[in-house]
């Protein structure tokens, strides 16, 4: 007995298939902004906005930290997070911790999964917080990620 008139198993099969390896390969994830709660200090930390998002680029975000305090941003680069280390950064790592640390933005409430990845993340920037050691220009506290193709993909 046939699923459809006039289709085999065989064929049935093949579309699940397809579609399963499609559904695998969709690469680009939307976090709601539910996944991060800010709590303690991040609360303290990270003003509280309403509208849409500015975006901007992360060299303007960090060379004029004031100029964007307690804004809603949207900006992209690359995230890093391991030992006292959760940053955007402009390019890809060479070696953990390399790169110029007034070129990039400390985050807040991200996870450590989309570590060494290109992203997009939505968030509240404040520059009265400068990250682990204050060696950064400001933090962004996190509020979406979006993870986007890197090179070679």
């Amino acid at each position: 007995m046939s699923m459809f008139t006039g289709w085999s198993r065989r064929h049935a099969c093949l579309i699940l298939l397809g579609m399963t390896v499609l559904t695998a390969c969709h690469r680009v994830e939307d976090v709601p902004a539910t996944k991060y709660s800010w709590s303690g200090s991040a609360l303290e930390e990270c003003p509280s906005t309403r509208g849409a998002a500015k975006t901007v680029e992360l060299a303007d975000l960090a060379a004029r930290p004031a100029a964007y305090e307690g804004t809603f941003v949207r900006v992209e680069g690359y995230y890093y997070a391991y030992f006292e280390h959760a940053a955007l950064h402009p390019e890809p790592e060479a070696e953990s911790y390399s790169g110029d640390f007034d070129k990039q933005i400390w985050v807040r409430s991200m996870d450590a999964e989309y570590s060494r990845q290109r992203v997009q993340l939505t968030g509240i920037f404040t520059a009265k917080s400068r990250g682990h050691g204050a060696q950064w220009p400001g933090t962004l506290c996190v509020v979406s990620v979006l993870k986007l193709p890197g090179p070679g993909d």
